[in-house]
């Protein structure tokens, strides 16, 4: 439970000062999915999405998933809904 909040915390933090870095949004879409958040998730990945460069975004892939949505089925389905491969 500890270390919940302190990654909580620590994505609140990381939340404020980088609110449009891609990193940042996709770790914090894996959280909110991890607490069965999806819609949440959805909303930082779009997010995530929308602020990567076309070249970046263009390797996003809901098969391979080398950024996004790794590890997590309901992240591969929302990609696809965002209009991912």
């Amino acid at each position: 439970a500890e270390d919940k909040a302190l990654r909580d915390r620590w994505m609140k933090e990381a939340l404020s000062q980088w609110s449009t870095h891609p990193d940042i949004l996709n770790l914090a879409g894996k959280f909110a999915a991890q607490r069965g958040n999806y819609d949440q998730a959805k909303s930082y990945w779009s997010a995530a999405l929308a602020q990567m460069t076309p070249a970046r975004r263009a390797t996003v892939d809901a098969n391979a998933t080398p950024f996004l949505f790794e590890g997590t089925d309901a992240g591969k389905a929302n990609f696809a809904a965002l209009g991912g491969a």
